[in-house]
């Protein structure tokens, strides 16, 4: 038997106690309540919004545009959704997960599990033994474990090392892998095997991994600062951009000149030259002026972009008549910069007069030569050792004008925090403070309002200062700041042996991962990235019981999902 429930927006309907067995058709816009388990049930959904107090066990979701929230656990299920978000408090075992542009958060294991995602997200942290996972999109994310409470699960191997045994297939350009409290550096792939190292040295090993047809195998590696874990990533970040033509979307790499482009006018024109140039992001010396930006499905609005969308950080948006280079509109949640990839492959593709292209449904202005042609790796000439895209001062031959401040940008700005929230973002005080000391996460040993302390080994080789993360600008449309920041520290003190050492936070060994000092005259203080290191230079003897305590000063405003307790609700 089917039962249709129409919710229409901002209305509640309920189903109190069981509804098991039971088909559910629900659309409308609003929520749909079960106020208990929903067993051997199916529910399919549109537009909705639905939660199960209890159990899913044994049911059968297939969810469009839709959230599908199970309080407990969801066993013996199967779960198709697109454009949606799943989340399940407590198990997804012996389930399967068919993704398109959708994300799942499992609260604790998924084990004996399947998931295939096209263009989505699988967060699982606690166990996943024998899960597989096939990744069929461009952009497929999979997070194994949650830092600080869970590192990464691996069982040693027939090679020593320690690892995982479970299927991975499909991986390609965009795709990600993030292994919470494993610190590393370096991969190399061999037969099915790909082994993450540290320094040169392996410390962790994927046994059944697989590239998608045609991939690279050669990889980039970062971190997240929203989460401080480590993730490999198929290199050449940009390569993939779909550009509207005559003939339907083409892969930015396979236009070819002469090709003809349509444009935002709805006119043809053909492709007069493709520049190219790979940049090593970590060896950059100003390596925030090259690293991409990443915006979101469906950031500015339902389709735009239909995928995610990488660009390099002054590439020009045309929003609102006007253009806006990327890194003008990050916010860290639907527009952010990535902060840890190593390599990028960036495409810019140049018309006989400058014009708007359609990349991945996102209007972008087309390659205009300021003077920069050199830094591209078929350019004229010499190729500069260490490029980047000027910011233009397109004044004369710019098919629009270039805004960089005022009110027309924080309106945009605006309009993005709207969406943000909108899709359930919130604002929290709370900075998920704690270390990765030698690759394991150490969570405070004591808080005392905002001093945090840790309790330190008496052997550490890397230690970092990692915390969510957000961007000023993007959470207040009007701030010019758009610094991505950590936490605020006003002081750093290490105590070892019965001896307090405090580190000044100007102390010029405070690299990377520390922004500036700043100062108001009474009082100093050192903002972070999200993830800075404290150099093993400033630590000196540890022998004797050991301690670091952070003091903060000011607190963030991190954009968070408002399932986070105590979070102000967030306002353009």
């Amino acid at each position: 038997m089917t039962t249709t429930i129409t919710v229409s927006p901002g209305t509640t309907d309920t189903i109190s106690g069981d509804a098991d067995t039971q088909t559910l058709e629900v659309s409308g816009g609003g929520t749909l309540e079960i106020g208990h388990d929903a067993i051997s049930t199916t529910i399919d959904a549109t537009n909705v919004s639905v939660t199960i107090d209890t159990d899913f066990g044994s049911g059968l979701a297939d969810f469009i545009n839709s959230t599908l929230y199970v309080k407990h656990n969801t066993e013996y299920s199967r779960t198709d959704a697109s454009n949606s978000s799943i989340r399940v408090g407590n198990d997804f075992d012996y389930s399967s997960a068919d993704l398109t542009n959708s994300t799942l958060i499992a609260g604790y294991d998924a084990n004996n599990s399947d998931f295939v995602l096209n263009d989505s997200t699988a967060e699982l942290p606690c166990s996943y033994t024998d899960t597989s996972f096939v990744l069929q999109g461009t952009n497929d994310e999979i997070v194994l474990g949650l830092t600080p409470e869970w590192t990464v699960k691996g069982t040693t191997l027939s090679s020593g090392l320690t690892g995982l045994t479970n299927p991975i297939s499909g991986f390609g350009t965009g795709d990600k892998i993030e292994l919470a409290g494993l610190t590393f550096d370096g991969a190399s792939l061999g037969g099915q095997t790909l082994t993450l190292t540290e320094k040169g040295a392996p410390v962790f090993q994927l046994t059944d991994f697989s590239l998608a047809p045609g991939a690279s195998n050669q990889f980039t590696f970062g971190y997240d600062p929203s989460n401080g874990n480590d993730y490999v990533q198929a290199a050449c970040y940009a390569a993939g951009t779909r550009i509207l033509t005559v003939r339907g979307e083409v892969a930015v790499e396979d236009l070819r000149e002469g090709d003809r482009v349509v444009t935002l006018s709805g006119k043809s024109a053909p492709v007069r030259w493709i520049g190219w140039r790979d940049v090593d992001v970590a060896t950059h010396p100003h390596p925030d002026l090259v690293r991409p930006i990443r915006i979101r499905a469906g950031a500015f609005r339902d389709g735009q972009p239909r995928r995610d969308l990488t660009v390099s950080p002054d590439h020009a948006l045309f929003v609102d008549g006007v253009l806006i280079n990327a890194a003008r509109l990050v916010n860290g949640v639907s527009i952010l910069q990535d902060m840890g990839v190593g390599v990028v492959r960036y495409f810019h593709v140049e018309l006989k007069a400058h014009d708007i292209l359609l990349a991945d449904g996102v209007p972008a202005e087309s390659y205009l030569d300021t003077g920069n042609r050199a830094h591209f790796a078929n350019g004229a000439g010499m190729v500069a050792l260490h490029s980047h895209l000027p910011p233009k001062r397109m004044q004369t031959d710019a098919c629009a004008a270039l805004v960089e401040d005022g009110p027309v940008l924080a309106a945009v700005r605006r309009r993005l925090i709207e969406r943000v929230a909108a899709q359930g973002y919130v604002v929290s005080r709370e900075p998920e403070l704690h270390l990765v000391v030698n690759g394991q996460a150490v969570r405070p040993a004591a808080v005392h309002g905002m001093t945090y302390r840790f309790d330190l080994p008496n052997q550490v080789r890397e230690l970092r200062i990692v915390s969510r993360g957000f961007v000023p600008s993007g959470v207040t449309p009007a701030n010019p700041d758009m610094r991505r920041l950590g936490v605020c520290l006003g002081g750093i003190v290490l105590r070892a042996g019965g001896a307090t050492r405090p580190v000044a936070i100007d102390d010029p060994a405070l690299g990377r991962g520390f922004h500036p000092v700043e100062g108001d005259g009474a009082a100093e203080w050192r903002w972070t990235d999200g993830n800075a290191r404290l150099p093993s230079a400033l630590l000196g003897d540890l022998s004797g019981d050991a301690n670091l305590e952070l003091h903060l000063l000011w607190p963030g405003s991190y954009l968070v999902r408002s399932e986070t307790t105590g979070a102000e609700r967030l306002t353009a």
